[in-house]
């Protein structure tokens, strides 16, 4: 009896054991697993993480603009730091013979609530096929005029930026030579922007000033040539700003420390 118990229980120990040892697919992480039972999201392709970084580099600036990539145009417009529950919609896309006409609803917010709300950054998207034909952005509701870029096709990665001023080039702790450029947008009290290039002691290698634009965006470009006959080397600072138009004061200042390259 002893026996014929004992050899009934091995069948039973046997049995769960082949039980519990069996192919089951989901005792294994799945394909595209972190290996820890996660799910990893699809990888992003290189288009889609452009156009985010487009996007979100964008985003501080009221703004509207246009770019293709891929055989899709983008339009794209962005209402700046809001903290009243403003919004932005794009209403309507006519593909013209010559523009596509971009109709943009803004709304603005219920009397009293200016500046009770959480900072966000509200922008509309549109895809379109290409089309090969630029953007005119036409406002409605609480907005008038929707300032748009000028002289460049899309905004370019920001290095150094102030609320008017954004720096493409150089970037902060760059080496540069003697010859170099320096390169943005504005959207500045007349489109001016002034510029120095100083020495750590706040000598002037170099200054003047260039024009941007006022209401909308627009790309500069500076060349500057530090004279070979002015012995400087080492740390080197790049500064823009604007004027007050009130009491002269500085504003929209930008400083981008730089290194000058050795002379060899």
């Amino acid at each position: 009896m002893l026996k014929k118990a004992f050899s009934l229980l091995l069948t039973v120990l046997l049995l769960t054991s082949l039980a519990g040892c069996g192919g089951r697919e989901d005792s294994f992480p799945d394909k595209g697993s972190a290996g820890d039972g996660t799910i990893n999201p699809p990888a992003q392709t290189d288009e889609a993480a452009e156009i985010d970084a487009w996007v979100e580099r964008s985003l501080p600036m009221f703004l509207a603009q246009s770019r293709e990539l891929g055989g899709t145009q983008y339009l794209l417009v962005t209402y700046g730091s809001r903290n009243d529950g403003s919004a932005v919609e794009i209403t309507a896309v006519d593909v013209q013979p010559e523009r596509v006409e971009v109709t943009v609803q803004f709304t603005a917010s219920a009397p009293g609530q200016q500046g009770v709300g959480t900072v966000e950054y509200p922008y509309a998207l549109r895809e379109i096929p290409a089309t090969g034909l630029p953007a005119v952005f036409v406002a409605r509701g609480a907005e008038e005029y929707l300032p748009q870029l000028h002289g460049l096709d899309y905004l370019q990665p920001i290095v150094a930026q102030s609320p008017g001023i954004k720096i493409f080039s150089p970037a902060p702790a760059d080496i540069v030579e003697r010859s170099l450029t320096v390169s943005g947008v504005g959207n500045v009290f007349e489109g001016n922007i002034q510029y120095k290039l100083l020495t750590e002691n706040e000598i002037v290698l170099v200054s003047g000033f260039t024009t941007a634009a006022m209401g909308d965006w627009r790309f500069f470009s500076i060349d500057l040539v530090i004279d070979e006959l002015v012995a400087v080397e080492g740390p080197i600072l790049l500064r823009l700003y604007t004027y007050s138009a009130k009491d002269g004061s500085v504003q929209e200042l930008v400083d981008i420390p730089l290194t000058l390259m050795l002379k060899e």
